[in-house]
């Protein structure tokens, strides 16, 4: 089993956290000189960021493969797609780095278990060099699947 995306849940609360960063520093700012007890609304702006990070986090997959299946786990569950199932493997232009590493955004379309189309987004490092292995065993297993690539690898 080789792993495509095993830091996928941390690099997709990145923003979040960013966001609630800022949205708690404005409501402080503004907040400052406010007669009101800032500190409680800051607490309850707290915990409703920190229960939007802990959701995402959550329910973002880390991705295997091997050579028959692309593997998505969570923290609430598991879940086996035929590699033959993808329809899709498109990588989309950013410019995100995190710390100086590139980090690419890629999104994989594929039939799940009951038959239905469902899309995955997931990011990588550019240190990953498996999204290629993966790509070109996707390539090989399902002829048919549209591989869209925007990197430069």
């Amino acid at each position: 089993m080789k792993t495509l995306s095993k830091y996928n849940p941390e690099l997709k609360i990145t923003i979040p956290v960013i966001i609630s960063f800022l949205i708690i520093l404005i409501v402080f700012i503004v907040l400052m000189d406010q007669n009101i007890p800032k500190y409680i609304v800051l607490f309850g702006i707290l915990i409703v960021c920190s229960i939007w990070i802990h959701k995402r986090y959550t329910e973002s997959y880390r991705l295997f493969f091997n050579e028959k299946h692309f593997l998505l786990k969570n923290k609430n569950s598991e879940r086996n797609i035929a590699l033959e199932d993808i329809k899709r493997v498109k990588s989309i232009f950013n410019d995100m780095k995190i710390l100086g590493s590139q980090i690419y955004q890629y999104e994989i379309d594929f039939e799940n278990e009951i038959g239905v189309y469902e899309t995955i987004n997931f990011y990588i490092s550019g240190m990953n060099s498996s999204i290629l292995e993966f790509k070109n065993l996707v390539k090989l297993k399902s002829p048919n699947t549209n591989i869209e690539d925007f990197t430069k690898n």
